[in-house]
């Protein structure tokens, strides 16, 4: 779509890509709220946004929307994606060579997560390139590994709950005790005591290793 002025001038658009591999499409929102909260720093208006479903680890640039996207770039317009990653994640050439389509065509890669942009005057400076494609990289690891984090930390929860919920069990059986320790001294049978008190048999072994049978060493 071509977008004119009043006077038929034409407007440089600007356009929110986002893309996720078809098992993630829940971070598709994240991506282009971070877009949207970015154009609106800098008072950019958004003419339009691409979604893609789509892996970047098993197609190339060419075999995506984007491609289409990049070959439709005029001068002045502005392509805003949340990190460099949206790119690709293929090698470091195939991103430096997305870019460099971008940018000879006298449009602008905006990476919202970042709040960097690379556009003609500074697209052959490789310290710059270099440094958004790391920065990129690293923020994009790093959500990684929080998003790890919280699934081991959430584990370790569910974790902590059941064994909380043995433990409470174990301290129940306290109010049994003359029964336990009878049962224990006489070496009767254990299984039938734990039906007898709506346990499992791991939980009454908990209760009588803690309890009765460090009390019943010492009697003995």
């Amino acid at each position: 779509m071509t977008l004119f002025t009043n006077k038929g001038l034409k407007m440089p658009r600007v356009i929110v890509y986002s893309r996720v591999s078809d098992s993630n499409k829940s971070n598709q929102g994240s991506q282009v709220i971070v877009c949207d909260e970015y154009a609106a720093k800098n008072k950019l208006i958004v003419n339009s946004y691409v979604n893609e479903n789509v892996s970047a680890s098993k197609t190339s640039i060419k075999d995506r929307k984007l491609s289409t996207i990049i070959a439709s770039l005029e001068k002045g317009d502005k392509l805003i994606m949340s990190d460099i990653t949206r790119l690709g994640r293929k090698g470091v050439m195939q991103l430096i060579g997305a870019i460099a389509n971008i940018t000879e065509l006298g449009a602008e890669l905006h990476l919202a997560a970042s709040e960097k942009s690379i556009n003609e005057s500074n697209h052959d400076d490789a310290e710059i390139i270099f440094t958004l494609v790391g920065q990129s990289y690293a923020a994009v690891e790093e959500s990684k590994r929080r998003s790890e984090r919280a699934i081991a930390g959430h584990k370790k929860s569910n974790l902590s709950g059941r064994r909380k919920g043995t433990t409470n069990k174990v301290l129940k059986l306290d109010k049994h005790n003359a029964q336990i320790s009878k049962v224990v001294s006489e070496k009767g049978n254990l299984s039938a005591l734990a039906r007898d008190l709506d346990v499992s048999r791991n939980t009454l072994n908990l209760h009588i290793k803690r309890r009765e049978f460090k009390r019943i060493k010492e009697a003995a």
